[in-house]
């Protein structure tokens, strides 16, 4: 991956992730009782938005055309792209449900596979904090 696409990328990733939050709190602040999984989903993509802002700035205030630069490009590059693909889908199944004439969602996952989506996010964010404690920045 080019370093100087590594600051857009992580923009355009930071963008999906707002996006599924909106509406994933629009689902939730429709329902009385969400499920905790649904609450947790929600908290997990919050969370994976701060090391993305935090990556964003650090990208900003570095110098791209620097050999390290090029290495954390390449490393980062695949995570970005898996992660911008599972929260576009994740988003697109969300808006998919719902209902225009009521302007509520209903929620397409189930326990098994939110918690698996829960993991990834999970997992997404170690590799972003990570990414934060390489000594370039």
């Amino acid at each position: 991956m080019n370093p100087l696409l590594l600051g857009s990328d992580i923009a355009a990733l930071n963008s999906v992730v707002a996006a599924a939050i909106s509406t994933t709190f629009k689902y939730a602040s429709s329902v009385t009782h969400a499920k905790k999984e649904q609450k947790e989903f929600l908290d997990e993509l919050c969370a994976l938005k701060i090391p993305l802002d935090k990556l964003l700035s650090a990208i900003s205030n570095t110098n791209v055309s620097s050999p390290d630069c090029s290495d954390v490009a390449k490393a980062l590059g695949p995570q970005l792209c898996r992660c911008k693909k599972d929260a576009e889908k994740w988003q697109r199944m969300i808006e998919r449900n719902i209902d225009s004439k009521k302007g509520k969602i209903i929620w397409p996952f189930r326990k098994p596979e939110l918690e698996k989506m829960i993991q990834k996010l999970k997992e997404y964010q170690v590799v972003f904090n990570n990414a934060l404690a390489i000594d370039m920045w």
